[in-house]
Order: C-alpha cells, then sequence, then structure tokens
C-alpha cells in the first residue's frame, strides 16, 4: 500500500511469493490472488492488512477478481485446463458458482455500476467480443460482433 504521493509504503500481506491482482471493495476489503507453487488461492484482506482468509483455493489458475458495487460478491477468472471461464462468490466465501462454461476463453471480468450485469470480454474465432450476463450467469448479450478485437475495460456510471 502507498499514498499517491509515494509516501507511506507499507505491506498488507506478508508472505514470500506472489500475492497480485488486487481489486478494492466499497466495503474495505482488497480481494487478490495469492500464487502457489500447485495453484493459487483467491483470498480477501482489510485494508490495514488484518483478516486475511481464502475464498478459494485451486490446483489451476485464478486471476482477474473484481468487486461487485456493494461489495457483496466476486467475480474472477479460472483456467480450467482447457480455457478461461468465469466464476462468482460471495464475500463471505459461500455460493462458489460457474457462470461460463463453454469452449472459448471468458476473461476481463467487470461488474456494472449498478450491479445488475457483468461485461466480459470472450475470445472467439476471429478475435475478441465484448459480452454481458447478469451476476448469476444468466441472459448472457454479446455486444460487438466487429470480428476484431474489442475487450472490456472500464463500466462507471459517469460524471
Amino acid at each position: 500500500m502507498i499514498r499517491a504521493d509515494g509516501t507511506g509504503l507499507r505491506r498488507i500481506t506478508n508472505r514470500r511469493g506472489a500475492d497480485d491482482s488486487p481489486d478494492w471493495s466499497s466495503t474495505g476489503w482488497i480481494a487478490y490472488i495469492r500464487r502457489l507453487v500447485n495453484g493459487s488461492e483467491l483470498r480477501i484482506v482489510r485494508g490495514d492488512g488484518t483478516q486475511n482468509r481464502r475464498l478459494v483455493r485451486s490446483n489451476r489458475p485464478l486471476s482477474a477478481p473484481t468487486w461487485s458495487p456493494g461489495g457483496t460478491r466476486l467475480v474472477f477468472e479460472l483456467y480450467d485446463g482447457a480455457d478461461t471461464e468465469l466464476f462468482g462468490i460471495s464475500a463471505n466465501g459461500s455460493g462458489l458458482l460457474r457462470l461460463t462454461r463453454n469452449d472459448v476463453a471468458d476473461f476481463r471480468p467487470l461488474w456494472g455500476p449498478e450491479g445488475g450485469r457483468i461485461a466480459y470480454t470472450r475470445l472467439t474465432g476471429s478475435g475478441n467480443d465484448v459480452w454481458t450476463m447478469r451476476p448469476n450467469g444468466r441472459d448472457k448479450d454479446r455486444l460487438t460482433t466487429a470480428g476484431t478485437h474489442e475487450a472490456t475495460g472500464d463500466w462507471d456510471a459517469g460524471p
């Protein structure tokens, strides 16, 4: 952790190895990925470094944890051995739910500002397209079809 002016550097996690991909919640939690020798973990920790706990452990790579606007759920990527799929879980570690299941990679999830949709990028034969879905994985909608490399970037309510 460091202030925007470059001062106040302090450690939030304290272990050897890689802890990466942090994402802050609106409730003061930080979700991140802990890299292990044989797999990875999705973990959360308070901004002051306390209450560090594991939500998901996998022998496959996890990545890109992203909080819902209210800080109650997370969406993240998991490489299932064939491609990358999206999963959701509650902040208390319950309700693990597979959101995508197909033979192409789904990645770069972003919650919409109201929390009712998740945008993500899907790798297709002709490039990438942007899709959205409900937080339960239903009602998937393809937003782009240009046949190039569209991707999710940011989604907010605007000024």
